[in-house]
């Protein structure tokens, strides 16, 4: 087995973008679920999408 190198991660994560994308499907392989209390999918797995100019993302129904 090869070592992991910097030069590896580099071309795996060329940009934030693309870290923070492998970093929510590893972290929510199910996908991520609504934690706003007053969303009406408050508690269920709902597609987000990226915030523009933000490292983050935000549930499709409540924004």
């Amino acid at each position: 087995m090869n070592a992991y190198t910097i030069n590896n991660f580099n071309n795996d994560f060329p940009d934030n973008d693309s870290c923070l994308d492998w970093l929510k499907v590893y972290k929510y392989p199910d996908g991520i679920v609504c934690k706003n209390n007053k969303c009406k999918r408050y508690g269920k797995v709902t597609p987000h999408h990226r915030i523009k100019g933000r490292m983050c993302y935000s549930c499709d129904y409540c924004g």
